[in-house]
Parts: C-alpha cells; sequence; structure tokens
C-alpha cells in the first residue's frame, strides 16, 4: 500500500475561515471577577460578622482556594479521565510521537498518559508547570498513525501558543466563560507542522466532542467551533 504524499505546508493566514476573538481585556478581566468574586463576598459577610481581621483572613483563605482550583484543573481532568502515564516499553508510537514533535516545537516538560475507553479523545492537561497529553485507548486503537499525529500536533502546538494558564482559567470558570478558545488558525499552525490537512480533517470529525470543563483541554471541543466545522474549513484548504 503506497502511503499518501503530504501535502505542501499551509500558508499561516490567521485571518483564514471564522476567526474567534483571542482574549481581550475585558475578558480577562471579566474572568477574574468571576473567580474572584465568592472570595470577596464571604470576606465581606465576615467583615460584617466578625470584624475586618477575621475578613482579611477569610480573603486570603478564599484567594488560595481559588487559586488552588484553577491550577488543580489539570489534575482533576486527568483523574475524571482514568488517565495513566505511559511505562516503559509501552505505546511506543505515541511516546516517540510526543517527544519528537514537543522537541520541534521547542516545548519542554511534556509526557504521554492513556486513558481506557472505547471513545477516540485526547487532552493536554497543565498539571504542575508540566503537560500531560492523554489519548483515550479507543482513539490508538481506531486512528491511523497520521491521524493521532495530527491530534498530538494539534495539542502541543496550542500549548506552544495559548501556554498552560489560559486553558486552567476556562477549565475554572466552566459554561461561565472561557479564555484562549480555539480558531480556525490555531488548525493553520497544526497543518504547519503535520503537513497532511486531510489527516487532520478526518480526526476531527472522528473524534467525540468533548463538553464541560474538560473541553477546555479537549483535542475537538463541542465549542465555540464545533469539530465537523473545523474539518469542512481544513477541507477548502
Amino acid at each position: 500500500m503506497i502511503a499518501p504524499r503530504p501535502a505542501p505546508p499551509a500558508p499561516f493566514d490567521p485571518t483564514w475561515g471564522v476567526e474567534v476573538a483571542r482574549p481581550s481585556v475585558a475578558a480577562v478581566a471579566r474572568a477574574g471577577a468571576l473567580l474572584a468574586a465568592p472570595s470577596l463576598l464571604v470576606a465581606v459577610i465576615v467583615v460584617l460578622l466578625a470584624g475586618p481581621a477575621w475578613g482579611g483572613l477569610a480573603l486570603l483563605l478564599g484567594v488560595g482556594a481559588t487559586v488552588a482550583w484553577v491550577l488543580g484543573q489539570g489534575w482533576l481532568t486527568l483523574r475524571s479521565c482514568g488517565a495513566r502515564r505511559i511505562g516503559p516499553g509501552e505505546h511506543p508510537r505515541l511516546t516517540n510521537m510526543v517527544s519528537s514533535l514537543a522537541a520541534q516545537l521547542g516545548i519542554a516538560g511534556v509526557e504521554g498518559a492513556v486513558a481506557p475507553g472505547a471513545e477516540p479523545a485526547a487532552w493536554l492537561c497543565p498539571v504542575g508547570g508540566r503537560a500531560v497529553l492523554v489519548c483515550s485507548e479507543g482513539l490508538l486503537e481506531r486512528f491511523t498513525r497520521t491521524e493521532v499525529e495530527a491530534v498530538v500536533a494539534s495539542l502541543l502546538v496550542r500549548r506552544r501558543v495559548y501556554g498552560g494558564l489560559l486553558p486552567l482559567i476556562s477549565a475554572a470558570l466552566g459554561r461561565r466563560g472561557s479564555l484562549g478558545a480555539l480558531t480556525p488558525a490555531d488548525d493553520v499552525r497544526a497543518l504547519s507542522v503535520t503537513r497532511y490537512p486531510p489527516a487532520l480533517a478526518s480526526a476531527l470529525l472522528g473524534a467525540s466532542p468533548e463538553r464541560g470543563r474538560r473541553a477546555a483541554f479537549a483535542f475537538a471541543p463541542a465549542e465555540p467551533v464545533a469539530p465537523e466545522v473545523r474539518a469542512a474549513q481544513i477541507r477548502d484548504l
């Protein structure tokens, strides 16, 4: 069987397709206000009931709890999907892809993991300054090598562009708001690495759309741009 010839590199054009707005100052401020509101409310109540000293203590504890909630989103996602770090000799194809593409993109501190389940899904979870790239068993069994490569490249490119903090904040906010939402330009960046648009398009169509807090880390979040819409835009390249 003759392997498909890679497509020529796709030119990076941030205006291609239906662009989703980048986080603005107002959006960041709104996200901060939403996260800080519970702590401020509790602090005000404690001040009224017990005085400023206890109110200040309540505020400090609330801020600490909020920071822990945000930073813990990646770890919570790993637990919720049942991810397990890849052991020596396990899943060599995924291990090699993660290490080689991470080195190519200049991203340090990325390791692979596998989650149980027949549904094709993948996430990149920030944990303690590092990142864990998780693929489900269903994805590794049902996707071709080029499709797995497209998934890994897409997640790693987003890590390079957005870092780890924006997805954590988006996950902490849940349905109340989001930062760092995917844009068609992110798919163009991934294609500049893989050089094969059909693999990314078919991976998007085959992956299970993710909703809820885990969508901030997912390869195929259900919104704001549905995976099938992204696949159609890729095919128009």
